[in-house]
C-alpha cells in the first residue's frame, strides 16, 4: 500500500518534517492532487488550508471513503473534528455558544473570545470588543469565555498513549497562543491532573485516533481548560523529541495492527 502525507499546496517541509516523511517511507503531496484509490494510505498531517476550503475538503474525504483509501485518522473522525462545535461534547472543555448572526453577537455579554466554527492557526480569532465578525457569507462563529492564561499546554498522544507535551507562551500584550501571534514553544512536563483531563476528553471521542493533540489553557491557579482537540493536522512538535519519527512510525504500525488484528 502506497503511503502519502497530504499537505497544502505551498507546503515546503523543513529538516524535521523531511526526516519525519522519510521515516514513514511516505511521499508528500497536496491533498487536492491526491486521486483516491484503494491502494493508498493517506495521513492528512499538513493540510493547513482545509479551513479555507471546507466544502472541497469534505468532498475529498467522501471520495477517499468511496474509493477505499485508508485515511489516518479515519474519515469519520476527521469530519467530526472539522467544526469546533465538537467542544460541546468533551468533558473539561470551555463552554461554547454558536453565533449565526449579528443579532447573536450583539446578545453576548462580557468580552468573550470569538472564533470561526471552522478555523485554523488562530485565523479570525478575536474578542467581542474587536467588533462583529463578518456574517455576510454565512459563516458561523463560536463564543467562548475568555480565560486569562499563563500559557497553553499542548499534549500529544499517539495510538492512545501520551507521547510528549509543549507549552506555548504568549507574546507580550497578546492573549492568543499561536505562532502567528508571536507565541514561543518549549517542552513541558504536564501535571498529572492535566493528563487525566486530556485522557477523559480522548475517551469521549466517537472513534479511536492514531494521533491527537489536546490543547488546554492553564490559568493562574494551574487549572486546565480544554480549548481545542486536534485530530486533522495538528503541529506534532516532534522537533522536541529526538526519536519522534521512529516513535510515530511504531505508533502507526500498532494502530493499524489494532484495526486489523
Amino acid at each position: 500500500m502506497t503511503r502519502l502525507i497530504a499537505a497544502h499546496p505551498d507546503f515546503r517541509p523543513d529538516a524535521h518534517q523531511q526526516a519525519f516523511i522519510r521515516a514513514l517511507n511516505a511521499e508528500c503531496l497536496p491533498w487536492q492532487d491526491i486521486i483516491p484509490t484503494a491502494e493508498l494510505m493517506v495521513l492528512p498531517l499538513f493540510v493547513w488550508d482545509y479551513s479555507q476550503r471546507p466544502a472541497a475538503f469534505r468532498a475529498w474525504l467522501d471520495r477517499c471513503e468511496r474509493a477505499g483509501t485508508r485515511l489516518v485518522n479515519p474519515a469519520p473522525l476527521l469530519r467530526w473534528n472539522l467544526e469546533k462545535g465538537y467542544l460541546a461534547t468533551l468533558p473539561g472543555a470551555t463552554p461554547i455558544q454558536r453565533l449565526h448572526s449579528r443579532a447573536d453577537w450583539e446578545a453576548l455579554t462580557g468580552n468573550p473570545v470569538i472564533k470561526p466554527l471552522i478555523g485554523q492557526s488562530g485565523r479570525g480569532v478575536c474578542r467581542h470588543s474587536d467588533g462583529p465578525p463578518d456574517f455576510s457569507a454565512g459563516q458561523i462563529y463560536l463564543a467562548q469565555p475568555f480565560i486569562p492564561a499563563q500559557f497553553e499546554a499542548c499534549l500529544l498522544y499517539l495510538n492512545g498513549q501520551f507521547s510528549h507535551a509543549v507549552q506555548r507562551r504568549l507574546a507580550p500584550n497578546e492573549w492568543r497562543a499561536n505562532s502567528a501571534y508571536g507565541a514561543t514553544v518549549s517542552p513541558l512536563v504536564p501535571r498529572p491532573e492535566w493528563l487525566a483531563l486530556a485522557e477523559r476528553a480522548l475517551a469521549a471521542l466517537p472513534g479511536r485516533p492514531c494521533y491527537a493533540r489536546v490543547d488546554m489553557l492553564i490559568d493562574g491557579d494551574d487549572r486546565a481548560h480544554i480549548n481545542e482537540l486536534e485530530l486533522i493536522e495538528p503541529a506534532l512538535y516532534g522537533q522536541f523529541v529526538p526519536d519522534f519519527p521512529a516513535r510515530f512510525r511504531t505508533a502507526l504500525r500498532d494502530y493499524l495492527a489494532g484495526e486489523n488484528p
